[in-house]
């Protein structure tokens, strides 16, 4: 019981991290410093809770999921992360067509994953899906 409620503080915990992190970027990128809020997050990220962007980018679904786990991440943590890489896509579609490919790939990866591990079906998933999906098309990648 007691090692039950231990996991569930360090799962609370981390989702108050990562709620930290993101409201930061959020900010800087109201402020219009978007290259400045991905850099800071990503370093905040690997820091504070020893999340890799760069090497999620680079996984398959499989190695995805089991990466995810491994950091005992909630689907709704993983929607967190699906937002950030949205917004990461978006900015790389200015300068780096291929980044933002990549990046966007693996935020709709992360939103099925979340789906295979959530007990509801998210209608906000399926809107940032065709978010992508719209994105990808309207620039041809």
């Amino acid at each position: 019981m007691e090692q039950r409620d231990l996991l569930k503080d360090q799962i609370e915990q981390l989702g108050m991290v990562l709620g930290k992190i993101f409201a930061n970027f959020f900010g800087l990128k109201a402020e219009g410093k978007i290259a400045l809020g991905m850099e800071i997050t990503q370093q905040n990220l690997k820091s504070e809770l020893d999340l890799d962007i760069d090497k999620m980018i680079g996984l398959t679904k499989e190695n995805l999921n089991d990466y995810l786990i491994n950091k005992r991440l909630t689907p709704k943590h993983v929607d967190d992360l699906s937002d950030y890489l949205i917004e990461c896509g978006s900015y790389y579609l200015q300068s780096d067509k291929n980044q933002a490919k990549t990046t966007l790939l693996t935020a709709m990866e992360l939103l099925k994953i979340s789906n295979d591990h959530s007990i509801m079906y998210s209608f906000d998933r399926k809107q940032k899906e065709e978010k992508i999906k719209d994105l990808m098309k309207i620039n041809d990648l």
